[in-house]
Order: structure tokens, then C-alpha cells, then sequence
């Protein structure tokens, strides 16, 4: 069921945010939408002039040939890989595929060094756009910069000392929160357990960036669930949020989200707003069961079209699951 819900998921995430798909069914409505016009012209004019009439009847041709081509073009397109497609449709997931590639950790950055950043990007997986390019420039200048203010071995046995809590970690280092976020999703993996999960957006939503956790899947993009802490802080920024969220698997994540301004916008302008959430497996007992025993408990979905959750009061659109019931 998790599987047929996640593919579900994705060809309703490509349907809606996919630019060529986009472009290829507006271009394929407008060439339906010509025939059907000129058609009907035919048929319900009972004279025309035999040049009028072979106008129109180019124009069915015409549209009947470019109606074609697409189709053929989307059927192209529809049998390459999903992973494929999901990988090369946009910028973000260009670098989403470049960070996976890497498990999100860099270890030529971790010794600071800025001109490391550029033979990175050279040989990165995935970056075929400038623009992919330019995003993960400004992520992996951001991994330097985390990285001389805390330094690999000494955030790691900091982490284990405190339990890789947040708070501590970030009074340690003397750093804001969606610091530490991101320090901890960028971890090797062979090195921490638990393992992080990473999302971020700006106010309105958009994702712009994620690392996914095992059994507990990140939305790639907008229109995610929005009982997420995530989205929770967006309405308090400066405010940390915590939660325990439950998937419909009975699979059970700590949530920490903190949202933060960018600069200062002055008076009357639109403030900047950028928020973090990071995820790691829920412990109830042993060191760090105290603090989270107490903490809310929401039942979350990926998203409100594949969320067996059918009586959830922040419900948008009917699930898929009501149709079975």
C-alpha cells in the first residue's frame, strides 16, 4: 500500500509541477480546442467558398499533425524511467539528485575550504542546468560555512555526548538552529545513528530543500501536509517547534522546526521568511526519552490526496482511500 500511495504521489507530483508536462497538455488542449472550432465551422455553415472551405480543412490538418506529434512526444516521454524524469525536470530536483548522489555529505568541504567548491560542482551528478548549478554553488558554500564553525570531529562528539540535541548543540556552538538542522543532515552516515531527515521552504511553501528519511518520505514539492511543524513555524518565527509525528504506517518521527527572517526588510517591505525542520527517529525511552515523552503527538500524511487520515480536520481534498471505503 506504501508503494501504490507514494506512485500514486509522484505522477500527481509530475502531472502538476513537471514544466514539459505542463507545456505539452496546455499545447495539446489548444490544438483539440482549434479542431473542435474549425470542425463545427464546417459542419454548421451550409455554404462556404470552396477557398474558405479548404482553409479550414489545412487548419484540422495542420492541427491534426502538430495534435500528433505531441501525442507521440509524451509517449516518448512517459516510457523513460520515472527516476529518470523526476531527476531531470526541474533545477531543485537536479540538485536533489546531486546531493542523494553524495549522501549529503562532502568530504572535500569539511576542512573549509570555498575553492573546493567549484571541483565539486565539476563533477557533480545531476547538475546539467546552470541554473542546478548556481543552487547547489549557494548550498555547498552554506556546507563550508557550517563546516569552520563546527568542525566534523568536534560536532560529532558533541552530538554524542548531548545526544544531538538541538538546543545544547546549538548553545555549544554558539549558532542558530537551522545551523545545527542542517549540520546534522549532513552528517556521514556511517558515523551518526540516528540518521536526519532535512526539509526547508520559503513562506510560500516551496521546497528548496530536503533529505528524506527512511520510512518517512519529505515532500518534493508544495502541497505537502500542513500539520507539519514545518509550516506550524512559519506562522512564529524564532520560535522553535516540536512534535512527534505518526504516519499513517504507525512509524513514529521527532520533528523540530525553527523558522527564521532573512535580513532586514525595513519598514513596510515583506519580510523574508525561511523555515527548517529537521526529523530523526522517535525514542520514548532511555537518555533521550525525557523531554520527548512530553511532547504533542500529530498524526501526519505526505499529502492529503494519499492520507488514509479521512476525518483530519485540516483536510483539503478528498483521499483516494474514501473511494475504497
Amino acid at each position: 500500500m506504501q508503494a501504490l500511495e507514494a506512485t500514486v504521489e509522484g505522477l500527481s507530483d509530475r502531472l502538476t509541477h513537471d514544466p514539459f508536462l505542463s507545456e505539452s497538455l496546455h499545447a495539446m488542449l489548444s490544438s483539440v480546442t482549434a479542431i473542435q472550432a474549425t470542425s463545427g465551422i464546417l459542419a454548421q455553415t451550409q455554404e462556404l467558398e470552396p477557398l474558405q472551405q479548404r482553409r479550414f480543412q489545412a487548419n484540422i490538418y495542420d492541427e491534426s499533425a502538430r495534435l500528433s506529434d505531441l501525442s507521440q512526444s509524451l509517449a516518448r516521454y512517459f516510457d523513460r524511467p520515472a527516476d529518470d524524469v523526476q531527476a531531470t525536470s526541474t533545477p531543485l530536483d537536479e540538485v536533489d539528485v546531486f546531493l542523494s548522489a553524495n549522501n549529503h555529505h562532502f568530504p572535500a568541504l569539511e576542512v573549509g575550504t570555498v575553492g573546493a567548491v567549484e571541483k565539486v560542482i565539476a563533477g557533480g551528478e545531476g547538475l546539467v542546468s546552470q541554473a542546478a548549478r548556481s543552487i547547489a554553488r549557494g548550498l555547498l558554500l552554506q556546507y563550508v560555512h557550517d563546516a569552520e564553525t563546527m568542525p566534523l570531529d568536534a560536532f560529532l562528539t558533541t552530538g554524542r555526548d548531548v545526544n544531538f540535541e538541538t538546543s545544547r548543540l546549538a548553545q555549544h556552538f554558539g549558532v542558530a538552529l537551522p545551523s545545527i538542522f542542517r549540520r546534522l543532515a549532513f552528517l556521514p552516515q556511517s558515523e551518526v545513528d540516528p540518521r536526519f531527515g532535512l526539509i526547508q521552504c520559503d513562506a510560500s511553501g516551496a521546497v528548496l530543500l530536503r533529505k528524506s528519511l527512511h520510512g518517512f518520505a519529505l515532500p518534493r514539492y508544495g502541497a505537502a501536509c500542513s500539520l507539519l511543524p514545518l509550516y506550524q513555524a512559519l506562522g512564529r518565527p524564532h520560535i522553535a517547534f516540536r512534535a512527534v509525528l505518526q504516519t499513517p504506517d504507525d512509524i513514529s518521527v521527532m520533528a523540530e522546526a525553527f523558522c527564521i527572517y532573512l535580513g532586514d526588510p525595513g519598514s513596510d517591505a515583506p519580510p523574508i521568511l525561511r523555515a527548517t525542520m529537521v526529523i530523526r527517529p522517535y525514542q520514548p525511552l532511555g537518555r533521550a526519552g525525557g523531554s520527548q515523552n512530553t511532547l504533542p503527538v500529530l498524526r501526519v500524511g505526505s499529502s492529503c490526496r494519499v492520507c488514509p487520515h479521512l476525518a483530519c480536520a485540516a483536510r483539503r481534498e478528498p483521499s483516494i482511500h474514501a473511494a475504497s471505503n
